[in-house]
């Protein structure tokens, strides 16, 4: 905490070219991602989605736990395509802070992180908080990258 993971993300992101950069992080960070965000660029690029609001702009924040509401998770059992407010964005970068809340495959978040990265080019994943509970806790955070060892389960 406090290494400035926050403001190098976003420096590097405008260096990086991209054109539409999603900012996925604890509800209780979206507010410090938008002042961060402020301090580069003006106000009118940057908005935060809240539950029923979906207004993307240059960034665009969200929080964890809506996640579900603007992406339906992927059943191989329905036959109609899922519906996904996030992928429609075409986003070209997405930061993910705090990362390791998406270290379980099995859970909504990480089904979540693991489909809306599919066909991002650039994943960036932030935390400050190690994971030493088992190497499996490392799988979907290497997923999301599209590491190749995580290929084959």
């Amino acid at each position: 905490m406090g290494l400035g993971k926050t403001k190098s993300a976003i420096a590097a992101a405008l260096l990086s070219g991209a054109q539409k950069i999603l900012v996925i992080c604890p509800a209780n960070a979206k507010i410090n991602w938008f002042r961060e965000i402020t301090e580069y660029i003006p106000e009118e690029y940057v908005t935060i989605v809240k539950p029923g609001f979906w207004q993307p702009k240059f960034f665009t924040i969200i929080n964890y736990d809506i996640l579900n509401r603007f992406h339906e998770i992927e059943d191989k059992r329905k036959k109609e395509e899922p519906k996904s407010y996030i992928n429609e964005e075409k986003f070209d970068l997405i930061i993910m802070d705090e990362a390791h809340m998406i270290k379980n495959k099995g859970s909504i978040r990480g089904k979540i992180a693991s489909q809306i990265s599919e066909d991002v080019e650039r994943i960036w994943l932030l935390t400050g908080t190690p994971i030493a509970n088992r190497p499996m806790d490392y799988y979907n955070l290497l997923k999301v990258c599209k590491v190749p060892v995580t290929d084959n389960f």
